[in-house]
């Protein structure tokens, strides 16, 4: 505890590194929780250079103490394709440690994995079942993940467009960004531009904020992008257009040009002679 009140500040200065030497001593001690710590911070590199050797040792001793969240944490290490140590059959297994304890960060990542068949075969019941366990628990990316099964995997729109509102609560801005494609679209609810305006212009006022957080969840790669694509040009015309916002050409430049980004040249065309029209015209 006063390792964290350190690390936070609250109390004292802020010193990862004095935070990290008092979760040390605890480590060392034998406390499950300090062990878990000090591997988060090695994970991280928080108060100590990063070393995720040290990392996996570390959260290994408190999660086979049976901690969830080392668990979870452990699962990472292993899930991440830029270490040596990666193995999705050792990040399936901390995984579903950790879901089954009632973790419910790592049910919704269970979920994944069963979509996927990652360190396992693809099993699409399970996948649904920790979706929803984690869903029902209320995270929120296992509300957004939730709702993509139904829509890619089930075909029900209807159900898909309710798990989101749910997941939109949150400050999710994957969440706030389907939301608004949904609206967009008509897709599981009546079309509704002004709505669909509100929630793309929140999931990317948020972006900068979280980078694609859930960017290896389930979803069809070129209707993703198809999705982006067109939603950022929709609010691009809106700006450009002074339609469910004042105009303001400026904004709808940056946003066209996220958008030709986010198609990676496939479904970005109209953003492009959006664009040239711009600038032809002398607008910018």
């Amino acid at each position: 505890l006063l390792g964290f009140l350190n690390e936070k500040g609250i109390g004292a200065p802020l010193s990862p590194e004095h935070a990290f030497q008092i979760y040390l001593t605890a480590a060392q001690n034998g406390d499950i929780y300090g062990q878990s710590l000090v591997g988060q911070c090695y994970q991280l590199g928080q108060g100590t250079p990063q070393n995720i050797y040290q990392a996996i040792q570390w959260l290994h001793k408190a999660a086979k103490a049976g901690l969830p969240n080392a668990q979870y944490l452990l699962a990472f290490c292993f899930f991440d394709p830029q270490n040596e140590f990666q193995s999705y059959g050792y990040a399936f297994s901390f995984l579903e440690q950790a879901a089954k304890r009632g973790k419910r960060e790592a049910q919704n990542w269970l979920g994944f994995f069963y979509l996927q068949g990652l360190g396992t075969k693809q099993r699409l019941k399970l996948s649904h079942y920790w979706f929803m366990k984690s869903a029902l628990a209320g995270d929120r990316d296992g509300q957004l993940g939730l709702a993509r099964f139904y829509r890619i995997i089930l075909r029900d729109n209807r159900t898909s467009f309710s798990w989101l509102v749910r997941a939109a609560q949150g400050n999710n801005p994957n969440a706030h960004f389907f939301l608004g494609t949904y609206y967009y679209y008509g897709r599981g609810t009546v079309r509704n531009l002004r709505k669909a305006f509100y929630w793309i212009s929140k999931a990317i006022s948020a972006s900068g904020q979280q980078r694609q957080k859930d960017k290896q969840q389930c979803q069809d790669y070129r209707d993703g992008l198809y999705l982006r694509s067109s939603a950022l040009e929709f609010l691009g015309m809106s700006y450009e257009r002074g339609q469910q916002a004042p105009r303001d050409v400026h904004k709808a430049v940056m946003i066209y040009r996220r958008a030709i980004a986010a198609s990676g040249g496939v479904e970005g065309h109209r953003s492009m002679l959006n664009l040239c029209r711009i600038f032809r015209n002398d607008w910018y």
